[in-house]
């Protein structure tokens, strides 16, 4: 059975625990010696407090007046650092033996190094979740300057398709002012070279 801890131990002592809790505390401390000998302790201490005996009561000054209503506060007080104080060397008394240093040391040195594979692994976990955040946020970044080059590079096809559009039509159109010239120029000279000569 589990042992009540002390601040049950002074409830009980004090009859203040409910009444299905003290009747399996009370079993408990029949069948146990060092709750037994801690309650009897308690109980020994406070018999001792109710027999001190008080100081004839007179008619004090008001911060005197002020000390002694604080006298029942200080007992209570008093008693439950006796009790605490008897709970605790009855604790020390039946605890177990230190344990060995080398055991403890492999103990302690096992869930160090469990605890540094964990926080380990917890530091790569985010660690590769911030790696591939970079890496979305570095290829995003990618995909915008590729899709502005693109755009860009349509824009200037357009304007270089228009720009020669342009310069043909202009070529062609100074081939057939060209072809025209040269027709009047032939059809010009063929004129004269028919006509008869003067004299």
């Amino acid at each position: 059975m589990n042992h009540p801890n002390q601040e049950e131990l002074v409830e009980f002592l004090y009859e203040e625990l409910a009444p299905d809790r003290r009747t399996e505390i009370a079993r408990h401390v029949e069948s146990c010696a060092g709750c037994r000998t801690q309650v009897e302790a308690g109980r020994g201490v406070r018999q001792a407090l109710r027999a001190w005996p008080l100081p004839e009561r007179r008619r004090a000054p008001a911060r005197t007046r002020r000390v002694v209503s604080l006298m029942p506060v200080l007992r209570w007080a008093v008693a439950a650092g006796v009790v605490a104080g008897l709970g605790f060397g009855l604790a020390r008394l039946t605890a177990p033996a230190v344990p060995d240093a080398t055991a403890l040391r492999a103990e302690l040195a096992r869930e160090l190094r469990a605890e540094l594979r964990r926080e380990l692994q917890t530091e790569f976990t985010q660690f590769a979740a911030d790696q591939s955040v970079r890496q979305q946020a570095y290829q995003d970044a990618i995909s915008k300057v590729i899709g502005r080059l693109e755009t860009q590079r349509l824009v200037d096809y357009a304007s270089l398709r228009r720009d020669v559009e342009t310069v043909a039509v202009h070529a062609q159109d100074e081939f057939q002012a060209t072809r025209q010239d040269l027709y009047h120029l032939v059809a010009a000279d063929a004129q004269s070279n028919s006509a008869p000569p003067r004299n």
